[in-house]
C-alpha cells in the first residue's frame, strides 16, 4: 500500500502536469481518491470476513461491528514512503503504522518488529533504508 502511493508522485507535485493537460488531477487528489477507493475496498472485504467468522452476522451487524473489531487494517498513508511531504523531508520525519511520528533512531528496529524480515532482504527496502541513512 505505501508503495502504490509513491505511483502518484510526491503530494505536491503535478500542477505543471495539470496546466500543460498531462494529468487530470493534481498528485494530492489522486492520491485522495486512491486511498478513498482502496478504503472501501477493505472495508467490504472486512465485512465479507466478519460475516464467514461469525455466520449469524448479517451485513448490517458485521458493519456495526468494523467498529470494534478491524480483522485487517491499511498502514497510514505517511508509512514507509519515499515521497515524503516537504515537511516531512525537512524534518526527517519518520512514521508508524498508525500515522505517529516515530524517532529516527528507532526506525529500523520498528520496521522489524511490523514488516515481514523478507522486506529487508529486497533492493527496495536496502534502497529505502540507506536513502535515509537509518
Amino acid at each position: 500500500y505505501p508503495r502504490a502511493l509513491e505511483m502518484f508522485g510526491a503530494s505536491e507535485g503535478g500542477e505543471s502536469n495539470l496546466q500543460f493537460s498531462f494529468k487530470t488531477v493534481s498528485n494530492s487528489e489522486a492520491i485522495k481518491s486512491y486511498i478513498k477507493e482502496v478504503d472501501s475496498l477493505m472495508r467490504r472485504i472486512n465485512i465479507q470476513i466478519l460475516m464467514t467468522q461469525y455466520p449469524g452476522l448479517n451485513k448490517e451487524e458485521a458493519t456495526k461491528a468494523l467498529e470494534q473489531n478491524s480483522p485487517l487494517y491499511l498502514p497510514s498513508p505517511k508509512f514507509l514512503r519515499m515521497r515524503s511531504t516537504l515537511e516531512d523531508v525537512k524534518e526527517h520525519s519518520v512514521y508508524d503504522v498508525n500515522g505517529n511520528r516515530i524517532l529516527h533512531e528507532d526506525y529500523s528496529g520498528y520496521l522489524a518488529t511490523v514488516l515481514p524480515s523478507q522486506f529487508f532482504t529486497t533492493d527496495f527496502c536496502k534502497g529505502y533504508l540507506a536513502r535515509y541513512a537509518f
